[in-house]
């Protein structure tokens, strides 16, 4: 195809002829402030000027045929015609040579079809001119909407029907309402302005589609993301959750080591004081001596006791903090829980708001089964997210569930430093009541 000229408002067939009434009208319109594309030379035989007087024609609003004896009679007006009828050109037939009935049947039926505008001799040229002006500024928007369309189409074509000569956004929606609005107007589209603007909404389509895909793999990938973030916080509140006991059990060891270190001396104490005894009973002075070592020994044993209830007491206070650890845990996973309805009930309404824009697609369009199926896509995203919806108030329920766990592992270990503390009291009890008797002893043996 030749390279598209730059669009005019008239174009004007004739036979050379009648050159000399061409020039005059050419000037006329000229005057009026439109162009005019005319072929002043003769017409060589190569296919390419030929090309160029075509491209010349789609380029036009407005197809003026000079009809006379000459140029009814020329195969390449005949040309130039066929071609303005085969895309919609406006045409305008200007009687101004006279022919015969014979050669106004035998040229083309785009001749009859039309009326004819008299710029005979004998006929008013000022008249006839103003006609012709009215004719040309009838539906002008129309015609030069027309006009364009068609030659981005034919440029389309000519190049393959390239995807990158296609209409996109307003370009295509202006092209659409156009073609609606085209049912009582002349000229009608042609094949090709409907074929191209329906190959371009098929490509809006295919762009389309292709946009919603990357947004769902992006929002999957999103997702999976989060999923992960979440398995992670889970994994690392479980082993703090594991360091936190490992804590309580190494205090609980230390205690009771402490406690056996203390039985221990408690039954070193208790033989010393018998040996103390056996001595003390061989002499009052060392039974003075021995009353001395057991007083020394029962307050002893009354710092050891105190030692065993501040152990006891921080083991208490250690219990309390990992209960406290497990209230927060276990807020937290509630509150994850609540994120995760909130995070649901949205999907929910994402969904629905889906499955209407799928019904008010398929009513819309229903026309167009490219938009069923996006819309059906639309609708599995949709359902996509509530799943991925579904499976985080799942791990948000495990999460309470975990925290809940932790705060009854908690519990029982603030029940078993409460025994432990207990113990240490009655402990401390049985000390100062042996320290009590001691001293009692010691005295009735220095009494005595």
């Amino acid at each position: 195809m030749a390279d598209t000229f730059n669009m005019s408002d008239v174009m004007i067939s004739y036979s050379r002829r009648d050159k000399p009434f061409v020039q005059r009208l050419e000037s006329s319109l000229r005057a009026t402030g439109r162009e005019i594309w005319v072929d002043w030379e003769d017409i060589p035989t190569g296919v390419d000027f030929m090309q160029e007087i075509f491209a010349g024609i789609e380029a036009a609003d407005t197809f003026i045929f000079i009809i006379s004896p000459d140029s009814v009679g020329s195969q390449v007006c005949l040309e130039e015609v066929r071609h303005a009828v085969l895309h919609h050109k406006r045409f305008v037939p200007i009687m101004y040579r006279e022919i015969d009935d014979a050669a106004k049947n035998s040229f083309h039926p785009a001749l009859s079809a039309h009326n004819w505008l008299f710029f005979r001799e004998n006929d008013n040229y000022d008249e006839a001119f103003g006609l012709l002006l009215k004719t040309l500024d009838t539906d002008l928007e129309h015609v030069r909407y027309h006009t364009r369309l068609l030659v981005r189409a034919r440029e389309w074509e000519g190049k393959g029907r390239s995807s990158s000569l296609v209409l996109r956004g307003d370009d295509l929606r202006d092209a659409e309402t156009w073609l609606i609005r085209t049912s009582d107007k002349q000229p009608q589209p042609t094949d090709l302005h409907r074929q191209y603007i329906l190959a371009s909404r098929r490509a809006a389509q295919i762009r389309n589609r292709i946009i919603i895909g990357v947004a769902a793999a992006v929002f999957v990938i999103a997702m999976l993301a989060l999923v992960a973030l979440n398995q992670s916080i889970v994994a690392q509140n479980a082993r703090a959750t594991s360091d936190s006991n490992a804590i309580i059990a190494q205090n609980n060891f230390v205690t009771a080591q402490a406690a056996q270190g203390t039985a221990q001396y408690e039954a070193d104490r208790a033989a010393t004081a018998a040996v103390l005894e056996a001595v003390a009973r061989a002499t009052s002075d060392a039974n003075a001596v021995l009353a001395a070592e057991q007083a020394v020994a029962a307050n002893q044993a009354r710092a050891t006791s105190d030692y065993n209830a501040l152990i006891a007491a921080q083991n208490a206070a250690t219990a309390t903090v990992a209960q406290g650890v497990a209230l927060v845990q276990a807020d937290l996973a509630a509150t994850a829980a609540a994120e995760a309805n909130q995070a649901r009930a949205t999907s929910d309404y994402n969904a629905n708001a889906a499955a209407t824009a799928v019904v008010l697609e398929a009513v819309a369009r229903s026309t167009s089964d490219a938009n069923a199926v996006l819309a059906a896509e639309q609708a599995a995203a949709a359902n996509q997210a509530r799943a991925t919806s579904d499976y985080n108030a799942l791990i948000a329920e495990q999460n309470a569930a975990t925290a809940t766990v932790a705060q009854g592992v908690a519990l029982v270990q603030a029940d078993l430093a409460a025994t432990a503390a207990a113990e240490a009291n009655q402990a401390r009890a049985t000390s100062d009541s042996n320290a009590d008797a001691a001293a009692t002893a010691a005295a009735n043996e220095l009494l005595a």
